[in-house]
């Protein structure tokens, strides 16, 4: 949209010499002077059409599909299309009372008036550009219309300038001479008047929404192995990074890339990934790469080539749930806090360990791990009249247990993050673990486990 800019050039340099619209040889030039960045596409074709994986969300059968699509800016076109829907108001989103709002009214004033004062060529270069921004910005005054104008306001300000000088000029010919500095002085004033009015809403330090880094900080916090490469979603991704190489948290482990994920398991290292991401990462390893899911945290699970659980129970038990389910132990300990980064609420991680005696977990069967104190439940804040702390799952490790491959009689961990009240030992001093099932009228138990919590 900066090229609005140019019918009202082509009109004022043709208004001060339209002989030149008999130079063939200069013509051509300039068409070709013009059109020569647009070589640029021939380079995102070419990168393109080598890494499909960059062209983003979207069906393209081959390569030219996508870029035609990238070039033709759909969501520009679709945005555009919402000022002609039905129902639409003439004016909306800010147009056009944001424009004297980023300007103030007095240098709008003074840049309308310092336009008119423009000799006719420039005048007319001045206003046929703002008379078609204005235009524009009208039909997509229900898009980022405010961000298309940007350009207009440079013009203004020009125009505003030439307005200054005109009245500093007579007012030197006038009486009292101090008037000459009055629009410096006025100009001023608008100029440190904006800055107060924008900082507030550029000032990005310490906002109460900056809470990325927090999450990260608890991801990091947590006993992960040495030198593990880590998965996560990418917002989770560049937080990691970040206290990793910035903060210096943990410095052995560093952020990986799918490819550069299935390279680590290749070579025989670990990989952990967010639960969330597990299912993303999987799907992208190399064909034929079946790594083992190992549950070490709420947070984390853990890829490798195979073997045995890397994190053992802290208590031993061998509660008989069912004729194919077994509870050898379990480990309870608090969550991690985000120090030094943030301070959360107090939670414990609680993690049973299954032993399946002929390697698959019940069918149908559900867990629910609720928090005690007392041997009394423990009530969320929530207004909600009865409700308790707790976490309920259709199948462990959400449903990735299969990716254990669990072996007859082999054992899988489970972890599951529960908030509380207090701190432990304060906050809980029991973990009760019931095993159900759903049923037409509403749920069958098949056990309950109160598990003590021991640090």
């Amino acid at each position: 949209t900066v090229a609005f800019i140019v019918p009202p050039l082509l009109f004022a340099i043709l208004w001060e010499r339209p002989t030149l619209l008999r130079n063939v040889r200069l013509l051509l030039a300039t068409v070709f002077a013009a059109l020569l960045p647009l070589a640029s596409y021939v380079y995102v074709f070419m990168r393109g059409a080598a890494h499909p994986e960059w062209w983003g969300r979207g069906d393209w059968p081959n390569a030219w599909s996508w870029f035609w699509s990238f070039v033709a800016t759909s969501q520009g076109r679709q945005e555009l299309g919402w000022s002609f829907e039905a129902g639409r108001s003439f004016f909306g989103n800010g147009f056009p009372e944001l424009i004297w709002h980023e300007l103030s009214i007095l240098l709008l004033v003074l840049g309308l008036a310092g336009i008119v004062l423009l000799p006719r060529p420039v005048r007319i270069l001045f206003s046929g550009t703002l008379a078609i921004y204005l235009v524009f910005c009208w039909m997509y005054r229900f898009g980022n219309w405010f961000q298309v104008i940007l350009p207009v306001y440079p013009l203004m300000l020009v125009g505003a300038a030439l307005a200054i000088e005109r009245l500093q000029r007579s007012a030197l010919l006038s009486r009292p001479r101090w008037l000459s500095g009055l629009p410096v002085a006025l100009l001023v004033m608008a100029i440190v008047w904006r800055a107060i009015a924008s900082f507030p809403q550029a000032n990005s330090r310490n906002r109460s929404i900056d809470t990325i880094l927090d999450q990260a900080a608890i991801l990091l916090g947590q006993p992960l192995p040495a030198r593990a490469g880590l998965f996560a979603a990418v917002v989770d991704a560049h937080a990691l990074d970040y206290l990793i190489n910035i903060w210096g948290i943990r410095p052995d482990l560093r952020v990986v890339s799918s490819e550069q994920a299935g390279q680590l398991l290749s070579s025989g290292q670990s990989v952990l990934s967010t639960w969330e991401m597990a299912p993303t990462l999987l799907a992208e390893l190399p064909a034929g790469q079946i790594p083992t899911l190992q549950s070490i945290t709420p947070d984390w699970v853990q890829l490798s080539a195979g073997g045995d659980l890397s994190v053992s129970p802290d208590v031993a038990r061998n509660d008989r749930v069912t004729d194919e389910l077994t509870l050898v132990g379990y480990s309870v300990m608090p969550a991690p806090n985000g120090a030094p980064v943030t301070n959360t609420t107090p939670a414990m991680d609680v993690t049973l360990f299954w032993q399946m005696e002929n390697g698959r977990w019940p069918q149908g069967l559900a867990i629910s791990v609720r928090p005690t104190l007392g041997g009394v439940f423990l009530p969320t804040t929530s207004t909600e009249s009865g409700a308790i702390i707790q976490q309920d799952a259709a199948a462990p490790m959400h449903g990735l247990w299969e990716r254990a491959h669990p072996t007859p009689g082999s054992v899988i961990a489970d972890a599951y993050r529960l908030p509380l009240p207090a701190p432990l030992p304060a906050g809980a001093d029991g973990v009760t673990v019931i095993l159900y099932r759903a049923t037409a009228g509403g749920f069958q138990e098949e056990t309950e486990l109160q598990l003590a919590i021991r640090l």
